[in-house]
């Protein structure tokens, strides 16, 4: 078996128009090629992290969801794109990279998080930034502006906490002057020696095996509106594939021969990439929770006391009353109150009453900034879902009734999937990122 490596910069086909192969497809790729460590950092989200997480113990792979993410200064000038890392330690790591995550998306139609936000969340050593090839730094080593890029890494090392950046050193082997090149690789960890700044080894994957190369060109021929004979950025050649160790020192050896001055740089640079991936390596259950449901916290949701006991209140409320459409009195279907007890039970057996509240605020909040909403999928046939004015379908009078959505046999949330009209989508995310509350609430898709 070939001899794995930690590769800490991988985009999946999640990250639209950019990467190539599916989040399972490359820990299936990470396991053949002997990887015990794979990182999963796509454009702008989580997007599939909870697959990647779950495909990665029964490949002997340990996780390291993160995410690419654009970057702002104070004065909201661009400072590229770096790659956040979560760090292990009983979730701390990943909240504050799902926090990070919601921060970007708060700013407008194009994610982008500022600096000092970001350095807030990375505080008691929680997050990871990676300087990879697109942010200021590289972007100025690549220029050949040793004054620009000594500058800007700089800014990043007085904001960020302590032994939060990193500088990613990445190489394709591209021709001498464009990104990706061996010269440019040489610069950056150079640089890395003479401010003390910790570097490690990336190959910025893309894709799973060289011949995915193709599909990365017709994705980048889509997002830049180019034709493919007049490509030559971002990709100018097809090495950004998940390689093995051996592929991956014979690129570092080039880097190193080429201009680096320490004499143990490649062992050194291996090593420090190690170790930050053993630092970045979470665990599914301690760290994600994964198999245990979580609740929201009940003051978000504005409820005091028992959740439980306000479910009841909210579900028998006169306003929700009011909200059903009475039954005839000899109604055949006249079973609801029993339907609703019936649910409730399950729901405390389940200890899920927060869940239910919180989708049941969320809905309010919609209606309440006059957009149109009505929940869809299998949630349509609970009865609770109608008492709490959550669905406007009767589901016992329509025959909807369905056990699989909600029954004590569950180990997880129920999906409960909310429709909106069109046109107001983004503002009602941002509304309910917004009255959650940062610390809480996160934005996993868009």
């Amino acid at each position: 078996m070939q001899q794995g490596f930690p590769h800490l910069h991988v985009a999946s086909a999640c990250s639209p128009h950019y990467g190539v192969t599916m989040p399972v497809a490359l820990v299936a790729q990470g396991a053949a090629a002997g990887s015990d460590f794979l990182a999963l950092t796509n454009t702008d989200g989580l997007y599939d992290a909870v697959k990647h997480v779950r495909a990665c113990p029964s490949a002997g792979i340990r996780p390291g969801p993160g995410a690419d993410l654009a970057v702002h200064d104070d004065e909201h000038r661009p400072l590229g794109r770096v790659t956040v890392l979560a760090r292990a330690g009983h979730g701390r790591g990943y909240a504050a990279l799902c926090r990070a995550v919601s921060s970007a998306h708060q700013t407008g139609r194009m994610p982008s998080i500022d600096r000092r936000q970001l350095a807030t969340w990375a505080e008691g050593h929680t997050l990871t930034v990676l300087l990879c090839p697109l942010s200021d730094v590289p972007l100025a080593v690549e220029r050949r502006d040793s004054l620009d890029a000594t500058a800007a890494l700089g800014a990043w090392l007085r904001v960020m906490p302590i032994g939060s950046v990193t500088l990613e050193v990445a190489c394709h082997l591209a021709p001498t002057g464009q990104r990706g090149s061996v010269a440019a690789a040489t610069r950056m960890l150079g640089l890395s020696e003479d401010t003390g700044t910790t570097a490690i080894l990336s190959n910025a994957v893309r894709y799973g095996e060289p011949e995915d190369a193709a599909t990365a060109d017709l994705a980048d021929a889509t997002r830049l509106l180019r034709a493919l004979a007049q490509l030559t950025e971002p990709q100018a050649n097809g090495q950004a594939w998940l390689k093995d160790s051996v592929h991956m020192r014979r690129v570092a050896r080039m880097v190193v021969d080429a201009g680096a001055r320490n004499p143990g740089a490649l062992d050194l640079l291996f090593r420090t990439t190690q170790e930050l991936a053993d630092r970045c390596a979470l665990d599914p259950a301690e760290d994600l929770g994964l198999g245990t449901p979580r609740m929201p916290e009940a003051s978000i949701i504005d409820v005091v006391g028992d959740p439980v006991a306000e479910l009841w209140r909210r579900a028998l409320a006169p306003s929700s009353a009011r909200h059903r459409r009475p039954l005839r009195r000899h109604h055949p279907h006249r079973r609801r109150p029993t339907e609703l007890a019936h649910k409730m039970e399950t729901v405390e057996h389940l200890a899920f009453a927060a869940y239910f509240l919180t989708v049941a605020r969320v809905t309010y909040l919609i209606r309440g900034m006059g957009v149109r909403v009505q929940a869809r999928g299998s949630g349509v046939g609970s009865a609770l879902k109608y008492a709490l004015r959550t669905s406007s379908v009767e589901p016992i009078e329509n025959g909807l009734i369905w056990e699989r959505f909600l029954s004590p046999e569950r180990q997880t949330l129920p999906d409960i999937d909310l429709l909106t009209s069109s046109s107001p989508g983004a503002t009602t995310s941002t509304a309910k990122c917004s009255r959650l509350s940062a610390p809480t609430a996160s934005r996993s898709c868009r």
